[in-house]
């Protein structure tokens, strides 16, 4: 039986097709999905509940702190200032260089710093207003010759020098310290002299510094020339010169080992003027020079 509610085209029923309605989209965020919290994980605090539990925490002022602590080992100021007084640094500076090569424990590299309320300055504290301390910055006298010097005064130790500075007045280009001074230093026993072997090491280093010299003197016929030996060295030789005011032919380095070779050259090619033996007549001066060259070694100037 055909059903006659179905359209019905050439004796066939139409069978209806469903059509689908177009379905829209969701504009709602899904939820997130529940995690299950594991068993014995702690429950999430809220920030009250965490600063309950906190309990409370000393913290100490900041204290701020000029320079180092103070070592309880020091010597107390005035008996610092007395010892270093004692020791005639020169300067600041060389304060600093002895620190170091001392490194005293009872002594503050920086006094100024240990020592805030008897403090008064560096001049105060080296005692720099004696009269050592006018001398800081003057051109010394070479080591070696500064050294052959102090050993005339037979000195026995470091504490005799200073005393012997304190009380008496070194020659303005001798240093009260030398230890600070000379970048050559050695040993107080080469400064002093009082021990054999270093005594005798500085008489040879003192000899490779001795002069050899040729000079005219003012006042004398111009073929009249002096030779001698300078055993001081180039600083005494310069001062000499200053003061006499002569001229100079030629310097040599003088060795006492050549010392015979070179009386032989002098003596064959000059003769004495009026006797003196230093004082001589030289026909030709250059002979002179040019065997001295054979034998020494020549200073072009000082």
């Amino acid at each position: 039986m055909i059903d006659s509610s179905k359209p019905v085209r050439d004796g066939l029923v139409i069978m209806e097709t469903a059509v689908k309605k177009p379905v829209k989209k969701s504009t709602r965020k899904k939820a997130a999905p529940v995690v299950k919290r594991p068993e014995g994980r702690p429950k999430k605090m809220s920030l009250d509940e965490i600063k309950n539990l906190e309990e409370p925490i000393y913290m100490p002022p900041l204290q701020k702190h000029r320079g180092r602590p103070k070592n309880e080992n020091y010597i107390p100021f005035e008996e610092a200032r007395e010892f270093i007084r004692g020791e005639m640094i020169p300067s600041r500076n060389k304060f600093h260089e002895w620190w170091e090569r001392n490194k005293p424990k009872a002594i503050p590299r920086f006094p100024y710093r240990v020592y805030t309320t008897e403090w008064i300055s560096w001049n105060d504290f080296l005692g720099t207003d004696n009269e050592f301390g006018v001398r800081v910055g003057k051109n010394w006298r070479q080591i070696d010759e500064a050294a052959m010097w102090v050993h005339s005064l037979k000195i026995e130790s470091y504490g005799k020098w200073l005393e012997y500075c304190k009380d008496n007045t070194l020659p303005a280009d001798i240093p009260a310290r030398p230890d600070l001074v000379y970048a050559s230093w050695k040993t107080w026993n080469h400064w002093l002299g009082n021990k054999p072997v270093e005594a005798m090491e500085a008489v040879r280093e003192a000899q490779k510094i001795q002069i050899y010299y040729i000079i005219h003197e003012p006042g004398v016929p111009e073929n009249v020339l002096n030779f001698g030996i300078d055993t001081i060295g180039p600083s005494s030789f310069k001062d000499r010169w200053q003061r006499e005011h002569f001229t100079i032919v030629k310097l040599f380095w003088y060795d006492p080992a050549e010392a015979l070779e070179v009386k032989k050259v002098v003596e064959y090619f000059s003769t004495p003027y009026l006797g003196d033996e230093r004082q001589r007549i030289v026909p030709n001066v250059w002979e002179i020079v040019w065997y001295l060259q054979m034998r020494l070694d020549m200073i072009n100037r000082l």
